[in-house]
C-alpha cells in the first residue's frame, strides 16, 4: 500500500504498577476510560477508580508503549480478542477487504498524479 495513503492508529500502553502481567493497551479492557485534565493525558480505570492522576496511582505510562499499528494489524488485534483470528471467514473477509483498501490506494495516487500534470500543465 502507498505509503502516503496509509493510516496509522496508536495505541497507547498503560502499565499496572501492582499487577504487570495486566498492563494492556488502552481501549481493550471495557473500564478504560483515557482524558485530558489540565493538559495532561489521563488513564482511569472506571471500575476501581484507579488512574495515572497522581504519582502513586496505580496505573502510570511509564514505560509503557505508544505503538502505531496498520488496520491490519488492529484487524487481526479484534479477531484475536474475538477468538476468530484463524477463522477461515475471517481471513477471507480481511484479504478482500486490504486489497479493496489497496485498489482505492492505488486509484487515489493515479488521481492525485493526474491532478498535479494538470496544474504543472497550466503553469
Amino acid at each position: 500500500m502507498s505509503k502516503n495513503y496509509r493510516i496509522r492508529i496508536p495505541l497507547i500502553k498503560v502499565i499496572d504498577k501492582i499487577c504487570p502481567r495486566s498492563s494492556h493497551y488502552i481501549g481493550t479492557n471495557i473500564h478504560d476510560r483515557l482524558y485530558f485534565q489540565n493538559r495532561q493525558l489521563i488513564y482511569s480505570n472506571v471500575q476501581n477508580g484507579d488512574s495515572t492522576m497522581f504519582e502513586k496511582g496505580g496505573y502510570s505510562f511509564k514505560n509503557g508503549d505508544i505503538e502505531m499499528l496498520s488496520l491490519e494489524e488492529i484487524l487481526d488485534m479484534q479477531a484475536e480478542v474475538l477468538d476468530c483470528d484463524l477463522d477461515k471467514d475471517y481471513v477471507k473477509i480481511k484479504q478482500e477487504f486490504l486489497s479493496y483498501i489497496e485498489k482505492m490506494c492505488e486509484r487515489k495516487k493515479k488521481k492525485d498524479q493526474q491532478l498535479l500534470e494538470n496544474i504543472l500543465n497550466q503553469l
